[in-house]
């Protein structure tokens, strides 16, 4: 798998993640699940201007940063 096949997965995953964070059944239930959504979001952003730039050194900072969130 190529760097940017794997930040696309890992976009995808933390996108997931985070649409589960803002459905879930009390997300306001969960300390800290605002600012949680709110780094997911600007990782996932960083993601994708990483891909479109066409830079490796981007692509694999943002792929360590993403792969960070669990669930």
């Amino acid at each position: 798998m190529n760097v940017a096949e794997r930040l696309s997965r890992e976009i995808v995953r933390v996108t997931v993640l985070r649409a589960a964070y803002v459905h879930g059944d009390n997300p306001l239930s969960v300390p800290n699940t605002v600012a949680v959504i709110a780094i997911m979001t600007a990782a996932i952003e960083t993601g994708h201007n990483a891909a479109g730039s066409g830079s490796v050194v981007k692509m694999m900072s943002a792929i360590r940063t993403l792969e960070g969130f669990t669930a």
